[in-house]
């Protein structure tokens, strides 16, 4: 009779071949009396290739080629992760598959595959795998791939722009960036900035500054060099002073690093003084705040300091102390000023800079009035300023008679001061007068001009403001008076008003020629009269 077989081809199976020995097909047997028919039945279980897609810190679409199979295309989730798809039914054979260059936004990892048989073959270089499916098996090769993170950059700098260069090194090969800080950094303390972003694998990477624009620029030591983590957490670690190591780059992030730097130049302050030796205290008020120096002056050394400053400009005052933490000492005057750049061997090359304020210095710490403002401090630049002190003190001269007033001229000598004495004419009423006479810090002599023949000369002293006796009293005269500076003293010089006497000569009888002589204790000489004539003594 007829007869006929069929399969039902389970999931996953495919059916290659279905014979029989009689030659017939499995759905049409011609079956004869005795006869025996085997019917024979091929299956292959189904092979498949799986794409499995990992991304590290970012999200992407990635592609695969082949050369024997269609392309698959893969999407990552957002941030990252893995996805995957898988051929349809393959038969066993060779096939292969490359996934697209990823860069710039992804660098290639690797490239695994989990075939049980152990045929399959992968090549990072090309990242190809290439696939010996047998029948029933599922291969599953992953691609990982790191997002490209990036090191940013940031320039900051203070007092003035200027171009800056950056290595990092720790990839394939080292990145030079140079990056002009010219932008202006707005309100604050920073002048300028400008900045740069480096793409690069995950990692740790090493970030120097290696070129400043001149000597003159300076990290800055408030705000050392810093990287931070995308989530702001600090990375790296700071060697040399320009130089971050251990810096990470995560996939698909940035990590800031921030560098700043000042723009130095110098000030020299140059202290000549004259009539004593003071400790003196100068305030910079610039940039960055206030900042005060001080300097103890000697007469066997040159006073002068140096200090670095950030470029800018610069208001300098001085105040003169008796002690570092002594109070202000009245009696000194800034004579003279005259700020200016020299070169490195203080050596003028440029005229005077800033608006002078001269005179006696401030007696109030809180109100430091002289010195120089509005000076204009550029990178690099070594601006010297010398400040020219006198030490002043006052010489007060008190003038008292007995008997009469009059007017009494006095000379003061001031080794220091003009060439010639000082004089004043001190008038006296109701028996006192008095002159003040302001000398340079030192040795001084008071002389009081002859009083006679209308006065004579009593007495004379010195005495500072706790009554100590100062200089030597002499005839008119007071010698060797110290004066130090802000000090006063007080000179007090007595006159008594000269006497009269009168010789009248009376003869009895008048007329007499007769000549008679006399002698006088206060005429040495003596002096002679007739009837009708007097002396006067004058």
């Amino acid at each position: 009779g007829d007869y006929s077989v069929t399969e039902d081809v389970p999931p996953g199976w495919e059916q290659t071949s279905a014979t029989c020995d009689n030659g017939d097909d499995p759905s049409a047997i011609t079956l004869g009396a005795g006869d025996v028919v085997t019917c024979t039945f091929n299956n292959e279980q189904d092979s498949f290739i799986v794409i499995e897609k990992t991304s590290i810190g970012s999200d992407g679409t990635f592609e695969f080629t082949s050369t024997t199979l269609p392309t698959i295309t893969v999407t990552t989730p957002a941030g990252g992760g893995t996805a995957s798809d898988s051929t349809a039914s393959l038969d066993p054979g060779i096939y292969d598959f490359t996934e697209s260059d990823p860069s710039p936004d992804f660098v290639f990892v690797s490239v695994t595959c989990d075939d049980q048989t152990g045929n399959t073959t992968v090549d990072d270089n090309t990242r190809t795998a290439t696939i010996d499916l047998a029948a029933g098996e599922t291969v599953t090769c992953t691609f990982v791939n790191d997002g490209v993170g990036a090191i940013k950059i940031i320039k900051k700098t203070k007092g003035d722009s200027g171009d800056f260069e950056f290595t990092v090194t720790g990839g394939a090969s080292p990145v030079i960036e140079t990056i002009s800080a010219t932008t202006p950094a707005g309100p604050g303390m920073f002048h300028s900035e400008g900045m740069t972003t480096i793409p690069l694998s995950s990692g740790t990477y090493t970030v120097a500054e290696t070129a400043l624009p001149s000597l003159s620029w300076k990290i800055d030591g408030n705000i050392l060099p810093v990287c931070k983590l995308a989530d702001g957490t600090a990375t790296g670690t700071l060697g040399p002073i320009t130089t971050l190591s251990g810096v990470q780059v995560e996939p698909g992030k940035t990590t800031e690093c921030t560098f700043v730097n000042r723009a130095e130049a110098t000030i020299e302050i140059e202290k000549i003084v004259t009539g004593s030796e003071g400790f003196f205290k100068y305030m910079f008020f610039g940039p960055e705040g206030v900042r005060d120096e001080g300097i103890q002056t000697s007469p066997a050394a040159d006073d002068s300091f140096k200090i670095f400053v950030l470029t800018g400009q610069y208001d300098i005052t001085e105040d003169a102390l008796i002690t570092t933490f002594g109070p202000l000492q009245p009696g000194w005057t800034l004579e003279d000023l005259n700020c200016f750049p020299v070169d490195q061997f203080s050596n003028p090359i440029g005229p005077n800079r800033g608006t002078y304020i001269l005179g006696a210095l401030p007696d109030d710490a809180l109100d430091p009035s002289r010195g120089v403002i509005d000076l204009d401090v550029n990178t690099g630049e070594q601006i010297k300023c010398i400040f020219e002190n006198t030490a002043r003190g006052n010489i007060k001269i008190i003038k008292n008679t007995v008997g009469d007033d009059g007017t009494f001229g006095f000379d003061v000598t001031d080794p220091l001061g003009p060439a010639s004495p000082i004089h004043t004419d001190i008038p006296t009423s109701g028996n006192t007068g008095m002159d003040t006479v302001q000398v340079i810090a030192g040795t001084h002599d008071v002389t009081e001009d002859d009083p006679s023949p209308n006065f004579n000369f009593v007495d004379a002293s010195c005495e500072d403001a706790s009554a100590t006796p100062h200089g030597t009293p002499g005839d008119k005269t007071v010698t060797g008076i110290q004066v130090d500076v802000g000090e006063t003293i007080t000179c007090t010089f007595n006159n008594e008003a000269a006497g009269t006497i009168i010789v009248q000569k009376v003869t009895d009888p008048a007329g007499s020629p007769q000549v008679f002589d006399f002698t006088a204790s206060y005429n040495a000489a003596g002096f002679s009269l007739s009837d009708g004539q007097n002396n006067n003594s004058g």
